[in-house]
């Protein structure tokens, strides 16, 4: 008879992209390693437990991190130094009622989390980790500046993307036995032989450059005519479905024929990201992951104070990219990229070969079926 598949719930919340992403990835992952020997879904709780309120929240929270950038740091470092969350807890009692309700009726083998604050319910809900029916394994999504949420509350492990993450977790009291350092879970693309995409040479050929706006859009015009100015590169621009955003960008275009390509929204963006030989980006977790899974040196312009301010320093400490918070410094750190037949572009991207983890989803699979 068959073997009954093993079941892995991923648990995520639309608080940041980069926790939808990374359990997208995980599933896609464990699929491709398990085939039919594993069942692996993805769940929303808060967006099933509140609804309408879970996306009131939702909208607050992006307020506050792009236009109150300030006042979310206080509230980032409140949440991680002291104990104020623990207090919340009795009201998500809705939540922690319908996540019992759901490991009841799905009874799963592993529960991983990319969202921190599903360990703080499942450990009211046992509160001796040796009766949990199931394995719970917090797969982090935050790098250095992790915050405390992530590890206050006990895990049977922790899956970090990096080695300066777990030093900081292990300093931080984490058992060293229950951190496992695999990669943020990335898209099979940036792994698979048919996916993968080579970028010209910039010393003999046009270099291009990849410009994904998500924030920062006032300044994406200038920004856009700086480059251009300054460099002889190639530009493609990502503007999402803003079409307000994408004819000022063309208005742009206009003085530079030939030179920009404009994309909407796309599920090509390891492809994008493989090919080119730079990305303009703000510090988002998945985007700045992705990026080092495609070995493309970043140029990152925007960094939310809290979270976002680990992914700077991780490609500072890789020496991978350049932090640039206006249109002239953007131009000028593609210029400096380029000149000398992109000298420097050319050691950002060996540096940032040293750290690749592409396979990473597929590691994390493999691991989480082993256990």
């Amino acid at each position: 008879m068959p073997s009954t598949p093993k079941k892995i719930l991923i648990l995520t919340a639309g608080f940041g992209e980069g926790h939808n992403t990374a359990a997208r990835n995980l599933r896609e992952g464990l699929l491709h390693v398990g085939g039919e020997s594993v069942q692996a879904e993805v769940l929303d709780c808060f967006a099933d437990s509140y609804g309408a309120y879970n996306e009131f929240t939702r909208k607050a929270y992006i307020g506050a991190i792009n236009e109150t950038p300030k006042l979310w740091q206080l509230f980032y470092r409140m949440l991680d130094q002291t104990r104020i969350f623990e207090l919340t807890l009795p009201t998500m009692a809705k939540l922690q009622k319908d996540l019992g309700k759901l490991i009841t009726s799905q009874q799963p083998d592993l529960v991983c989390t990319t969202y921190p604050i599903y360990a703080f319910l499942f450990n009211r809900l046992y509160p001796d980790p040796a009766q949990r029916p199931f394995r719970l394994i917090n797969v982090v999504t935050d790098s250095i500046s992790v915050n405390s949420l992530w590890y206050r509350t006990p895990s049977d492990q922790w899956l970090v993307p990096n080695t300066q993450t777990a030093e900081v977790m292990q300093a931080a009291g984490t058992p060293s036995d229950r951190l496992h350092v695999f990669g943020f879970p990335v898209q099979l693309a940036f792994h698979l032989p048919d996916q993968r995409r080579t970028p010209p040479d910039p010393s003999t050929q046009t270099a291009r450059i990849l410009y994904i706006i998500n924030s920062g859009k006032l300044k994406a015009p200038a920004t856009v005519r700086a480059i251009l100015e300054s460099s002889s590169a190639h530009l493609t621009v990502s503007v999402g479905r803003d079409q307000r955003l994408r004819r000022q960008i063309e208005h742009v275009a206009l003085t530079f024929p030939g030179r920009v390509e404009l994309l909407g929204w796309t599920d090509q963006m390891p492809q994008m990201m493989m090919s080119h030989n730079l990305v303009i980006t703000k510090a988002g977790g998945a985007t700045v992951q992705e990026a080092l899974a495609a070995c493309c040196p970043l140029i990152i312009n925007q960094v939310v104070p809290g979270q976002e301010e680990g992914n700077w320093e991780l490609v500072r400490r890789i020496q991978g990219g350049a932090l640039a918070q206006n249109p002239q410094e953007v131009a000028h750190w593609v210029k400096k990229a380029l000149d000398q037949n992109a000298a420097l572009a050319k050691t950002w991207h060996h540096n940032l070969q040293a750290v690749c983890r592409a396979d990473s989803s597929i590691q994390i699979a493999r691991h989480l079926l082993a256990l």
